[in-house]
């Protein structure tokens, strides 16, 4: 009897074990494959619904983890990913988009990282930040930002309307130039777009210069060229400003802008300098919002801000 009750506790033990195997067997390729294009936030928290083609297959479980935590730091709302042509995640203020390759989402959230910050820092500065959402795209590789954009690596970015192309992030940060890069790249946007591009062009450069923390950067590439234009007037700076064909001349351009920013912070005081595009954003004229920050015309702080000293 007992030799019988055992053998009838040993069938129904395998029988337990063959059925939990077969529930805990992993879903085919096919199911594995079946990522519907809207996904519900508790499913987009789930590694398993992302194929083995998709860029996140391959990250470790870690790194997935932290993506989740990011995600929800930057309240990350959208985040897709197509076969053909990459991801793209978003939020409230902004949209990155990347392509399918080298580029990944972690280099999409990388973004998130850097401009989110910057956005905080021009709000804690001017009170404010436009309303508007910025689209950013972030290709995978220096050549491909060449295509789009027609401009070299010197150029953090190209802003077209309220679309950012910046040059890959993996690049920024392998110069140690992510952080610097991306604010000077949101505060020129900010600037322009909560003026009404009311600011002169030397203004929106050389306070994003300022609040980007650029200086030693602009000052040590100046020892490449040593012939400075000293003659550089306000408005060859401004002509430079706007085409930025030739290297030399408009990183010249970009440390002279700078230097009329610091010099006015030097002269008035940085909340004189913040005063006044806060008045241009009010939609004052030009001569208007720099007598009402300055107390001087515009032409007469001109002659105040440059009276800078290129130190090298």
């Amino acid at each position: 009897m007992r030799i019988v009750t055992w053998a009838v506790l040993v069938v129904l033990a395998c029988a337990s074990l063959l059925s939990c195997s077969k529930s805990e067997e992993p879903a085919t390729v096919a199911e594995q494959h079946q990522l519907p294009d809207e996904l519900t936030p508790e499913e987009r928290e789930r590694p398993s619904w992302y194929p083995p083609e998709n860029p996140l297959g391959g990250l470790s479980l870690d790194v997935l983890d932290t993506l989740r935590v990011r995600k929800k730091l930057h309240k990350i709302t959208r985040d897709q990913y197509w076969q053909d042509r990459g991801g793209v995640l978003a939020n409230d203020d902004f949209e990155v988009w990347y392509p399918r390759g080298r580029t990944t989402v972690t280099h999409g959230m990388r973004m998130f990282d850097e401009i989110m910050p910057a956005k905080r820092k021009f709000e804690s500065v001017f009170g404010r930040a436009p309303a508007e959402p910025v689209v950013v795209l972030i290709p995978q590789e220096l050549d491909v930002y060449q295509e789009w954009t027609g401009q070299d690596y010197w150029h953090y970015s190209q802003i077209r309307g309220d679309t950012l192309v910046f040059q890959p992030i993996y690049i920024l940060v392998k110069r140690g130039l992510a952080t610097i890069g991306v604010t000077h790249e949101y505060f020129q946007w900010a600037i322009g777009r909560l003026t009404g591009h009311g600011a002169p062009r030397w203004l929106e450069e050389g306070l994003a210069s300022y609040y980007s923390d650029e200086a030693e950067i602009l000052k040590a590439q100046m020892l490449e060229f040593p012939e400075r234009r000293d003659d550089m007037t306000v408005d060859i700076v401004e002509g430079i400003l706007d085409v930025q064909e030739e290297k030399g001349a408009t990183r010249i351009a970009y440390y002279r802008s700078y230097l009329m920013v610091q010099q006015l912070v030097d002269t008035y005081g940085e909340p004189k300098v913040v005063e006044v595009v806060t008045l241009l954003a009010e939609g004052r004229a030009l001569d208007e919002a720099f007598r009402g920050a300055f107390g001087k015309s515009y032409q007469d702080v001109l002659i105040i801000a440059s009276n800078y000293t290129i130190e090298i």
